[in-house]
């Protein structure tokens, strides 16, 4: 099951993908990450998704192919509503331009050579090694190990701090209840999202219902208990009996 991304695992997220390198190795993943987080991209739409598809001026992309699952070949989405427009945040330009410069293919995102398309072992390799990234910035404990015909020491996760069920799909649902926290409406976030039937759109809506309620919680606690807005009094009912007007 898919869920948003916690604001401590967001911020992780954004800084490993900001990270020049990963162990000597140039990090071609930061774009990838930030079109799936900022966009609402599914990965094997990343796979497909080529450089004519991507308008930075009208910051628009235009999703039409997936890259089929299990079999590597790059199709037309499941359903007429995967083929869909997604606006472009400000935010996310200066990563696609980086991007766009860097791919030697007609694909937006590729592997070390920089013209090879992403596949799903590719993509699969490149989260896992986000996702221990992220966990030594939460806080996991770590040791540097020299395996046999090793040019460099690995990195080696002692005690994990990540969460076990972060998944690289949890990125496309963030977005889907940053919409909703937005004030986007249902039926817009059902085409962006590329759903095929609204009650889809309204199962993630309604987590970040729940989270946007949660969050304003905390807000309104940690108010009262910094004293910045009234707290409430003594409950009536455990006023002592001499305390209290008589008629």
């Amino acid at each position: 099951k898919h869920r948003r991304l916690t604001d401590s695992e967001r911020a992780a997220l954004i800084r490993v993908a900001s990270y020049p390198a990963f162990d000597g190795n140039p990090n071609l993943s930061g774009a990838w990450l930030m079109t799936m987080l900022r966009c609402g991209l599914r990965p094997n739409e990343t796979a497909a998704l080529k450089k004519s598809s991507v308008d930075l001026p009208g910051r628009t992309l235009r999703v039409e192919t997936a890259l089929e699952s299990g079999g590597g070949r790059v199709k037309g989405p499941k359903t007429a509503a995967g083929v869909r427009t997604v606006p472009i945040p400000e935010d996310l330009v200066p990563w696609l331009e980086r991007q766009l410069a860097l791919s030697r293919s007609e694909y937006v995102f590729v592997q070390k050579d920089r013209r090879t398309p992403l596949t799903e072992t590719s993509m699969r390799c490149r989260w896992n090694t986000v996702k221990k990234y992220m966990d030594l910035e939460l806080g996991a404990t770590f040791e540097r190990v020299k395996l046999p015909g090793a040019r460099r020491r690995s990195l080696v996760i002692l005690r994990s701090a990540l969460a076990e069920d972060l998944d690289l799909y949890d990125l496309r649902h963030t977005y889907c209840t940053d919409l909703e926290i937005a004030g986007v409406p249902i039926n817009v976030a059902k085409v962006l999202m590329g759903h095929r039937d609204i009650a889809t759109t309204a199962n993630i809506y309604t987590h970040a219902a729940d989270a946007t309620t949660a969050a304003a919680r905390d807000l309104i606690n940690a108010a009262a208990a910094a004293g910045t807005v009234p707290a409430s009094g003594t409950f009536a009912g455990t006023a002592k009996p001499d305390a209290q007007k008589t008629r």
